[in-house]
């Protein structure tokens, strides 16, 4: 387990340097999704470490073989992250992130975005501060789970 945890960190410092996204944050959504398995396949077909759909690595220009490679698929993943991440951050004029509301919020709503989808997200962001509850209660639980994995490891 020790040495998946150090090989994972060094996939994370990689993809990291290319997208700068909280690597402990994307530690904690890789636990939740597939406990550091890359060979790993869900019941809904989602494959790989970060366990994306076919049809969301074909939305991104990603080709599936490249899913269940262990870099390369977590690579994906960040990259699909990093784009729902942004769609949630306005940037000042000098292109560096200002939150909308705070960053535990943008990241709750990037997570949803990744697990029920984007369009669903959004609608459920026109019942405002309760928009939780337009998500699946599977999404409000995954959430959930990625925080408190994150916010456990940052300790």
């Amino acid at each position: 387990m020790k040495k998946l945890f150090i090989a994972l960190m060094l996939c994370c410092g990689l993809c990291y340097a290319r997208h700068e996204l909280d690597i402990y944050m994307i530690i904690a959504q890789m636990e939740v999704e597939s406990h550091g398995d890359w060979s790993v396949v869900s019941h809904k077909g989602c494959i790989g470490m970060m366990q994306i759909l076919p049809s969301t690595a074909m939305d991104y220009g990603i080709p599936l073989y490249y899913l269940d490679h262990p870099v390369i698929g977590m690579d994906a993943g960040i990259v699909i992250m990093q784009d729902l991440w942004s769609r949630f951050v306005v940037t000042n004029r000098d292109s560096r992130p200002r939150f909308v509301t705070n960053s535990n919020d943008v990241w709750s709503l990037a997570l949803s975005s990744y697990n029920c989808g984007y369009s669903r997200t959004l609608k459920a962001l026109q019942l405002g501060r309760r928009w939780q509850y337009g998500v699946p209660s599977e999404t409000r639980h995954y959430i959930k789970k990625v925080l408190n994995r994150y916010y456990g490891r940052r300790r």
